[in-house]
């Protein structure tokens, strides 16, 4: 592991429970039984931060941009609000920050209705509410 950052006992399929780690510094999720054998490893994120469930789903806050959402079988089944041109992490000017798209994602829960809510690690402090539509 490198950066470790966040855990979650993923307990979508409670006879089967599992460990996510966010290995941030490698850029993966890397999934662990709980008696801390290595499963496998979810590919497809740069600098995983953080976890959260919500029925057979999971979002998971990526600090290089997007908000990834996993599906049961641990795939990325969106990736959203990434893309170039926001300002760095640092901006003082909220003005500068582009709609739709993240600076630094650090964490992200689901509400029961199935909003997201994802925090930012900005200096001036960014929350983003992702309305669910379907």
């Amino acid at each position: 592991m490198n950066n470790p950052h966040g855990n979650m006992v993923d307990l979508r399929d409670p006879a089967k429970p599992v460990l996510l780690v966010a290995d941030r510094g490698h850029g993966r999720i890397v999934r662990y039984t709980l008696d801390d054998k290595p499963i496998d490893i979810v590919e497809g994120t740069r600098q995983p931060c953080h976890f959260n469930e919500l029925k057979s789903f999971v979002v998971v806050p990526d600090l290089s941009g997007p908000v990834h959402i996993l599906d049961k079988d641990n795939k990325i089944i969106v990736s959203m609000g990434q893309g170039p041109g926001n300002p760095p992490r640092t901006t003082d000017d909220r003005t500068k920050f582009i709609p739709g798209q993240f600076v630094a994602p650090h964490g992200a829960i689901f509400d029961h209705h199935g909003n997201i809510f994802v925090v930012e690690w900005v200096e001036i402090g960014r929350v983003t509410k992702l309305r669910k539509v379907a």
